[in-house]
């Protein structure tokens, strides 16, 4: 693996003449009319693609509803919809079939106690049997996947959450994003509730059935009780920070509306995050040098962002997120203002450095063919080149780009796929 880094390397210098300087400028911010010639080579017309980009129905302008639980809106987006959309819940409460079994399940985790710590009695009290999880899949198909397409109109499709499945046909979509929800919702309690000591258990059955409101839909007890469950280990990553868009990218994303695209060579400048080994480090030095080489070319007026991106990762649970701390670093060291920096404190991969930080930009209204500049050092760059999109195929199940071209050892350019877009609950800590 190590010799093949290199000869990538080696490769991507030759290509390109050598490194990019890496050194601070004196340029004012400002779109690239007047960009150093050094940077001549960080040229976006070298990033094309013929394959349009299809959000089937995706509207940025959409926001995903949630209730008092923000990790049900990040994990099950469809459970989410369907609790807090007005129109959905009147469906669902004329549907007297649905109603009974709903408040069927209700009673059982309200009832727990009365299985007296048998884990089988418990078990099957609190996760939802394949008989009802065929029953509700067959009505909410037949509430919303026929001639009212409201849902799916209004919600699924311009979310863009579940683009997996957007171009299936209505009763399709609608199966396979219930499908998906409520086998991971059943994993995620079995993994974070069931195995608890009974004491744990107890406190979050009382917990969960006191929050939930009368009428709740026949997903809701377990739903909630999964990241309950994940809230009492406390892996809240996925949620840790929201509603960023009111807090640490709140100052960037007032700047958007006010900005001119076509004046800017790339949307955003990407920083992959690199985790400290230790508990007690803050920012991994790999890191500060990678934001030192994103600075220069964001003095230079490349983009009008940079957007560190990487999450509480390593070691793990540390309390120190890899963009939050890039971020503080471009503030101190560099003087970059706050609205200058879009953080993605979620991603926890190389594969998701990329997903995360293009779903943000499309939800904050860049436009989606502008292409982004992921800046790093050179063995990631390499590695971006070469490796990463059969991960990303193994992984993600997609690669999140139309077009990537390594510019220079330091520089990769990449246009998004509308793929990024689908939320994926496999991976609880950050979807």
């Amino acid at each position: 693996m190590r010799l093949a880094s290199l000869a990538c390397l080696v490769l991507l210098f030759a290509c390109n003449g050598g490194g990019t300087p890496d050194g601070d400028t004196d340029v004012d911010v400002a779109a690239d009319t007047d960009v150093a010639a050094e940077f001549d080579v960080l040229d976006p017309s070298k990033c094309t693609t013929d394959v349009a980009f299809d959000g089937k129905g995706f509207d940025p302008a959409y926001a995903l509803p949630h209730g008092d639980d923000r990790l049900v809106a990040q994990l099950f987006p469809l459970f989410a919809i369907l609790e807090n959309d007005r129109t959905s819940l009147q469906a669902m409460d004329d549907d007297d079939r649905l109603i009974q079994s709903a408040a069927s399940v209700r009673g059982r985790l309200t009832g727990v106690s009365s299985c007296a710590g048998d884990q089988g009695c418990i078990h099957d009290a609190v996760l939802l049997s394949d008989s009802e999880i065929t029953f509700a899949r067959e009505r909410l198909i037949a509430l919303f996947g026929g001639q009212n397409t409201a849902l799916i109109d209004d919600h699924l499709k311009p979310s863009g959450a579940f683009m997996r499945w957007a171009g299936d046909a209505n009763p399709d979509l609608i199966g396979a994003a219930w499908d998906d929800e409520v086998s991971r919702a059943k994993e995620l309690v079995q993994g974070f509730v069931l195995n608890r000591d009974p004491s744990q258990q107890t406190a979050m059955f009382a917990e969960v059935a006191a929050a939930l409101p009368s009428g709740s839909p026949i997903w809701a007890p377990m739903a909630h009780l999964a990241t309950a469950g994940l809230r009492h280990d406390g892996r809240d990553e996925a949620v840790r920070y929201e509603p960023i868009v009111e807090g640490e990218n709140a100052a960037a994303i007032a700047r958007i509306p006010t900005l001119h695209w076509d004046k800017w060579r790339f949307a955003a400048i990407v920083i992959p995050g690199q985790g400290p080994d230790d508990a007690e480090t803050a920012l991994n030095p790999i890191s500060a040098q990678r934001a030192d080489v994103a600075v220069a070319r964001w003095r230079a007026g490349l983009a009008p962002f940079l957007m560190p991106s990487g999450g509480h990762v390593h070691p793990d649970r540390t309390v120190y997120a890899e963009a939050i701390e890039m971020k503080r670093y471009l503030m101190e060291a560099y003087d970059v203002p706050e609205d200058a920096i879009l953080v993605d404190p979620y991603a926890r991969h190389t594969t998701t450095n990329i997903r995360d930080t293009t779903r943000m930009l499309m939800h904050y209204g860049m436009p989606v063919d502008a292409p982004v500049l992921v800046t790093s050092d050179q063995i990631q760059s390499a590695y971006m080149a070469t490796i990463l999109a059969p991960r990303c195929q193994s992984e993600l199940g997609y690669i999140p780009w139309r077009a990537i071209t390594a510019l220079t050892i330091h520089d990769s350019c990449l246009r998004s796929s509308p793929d990024v877009l689908f939320m994926d609950s496999s991976d609880e800590l950050d979807p």
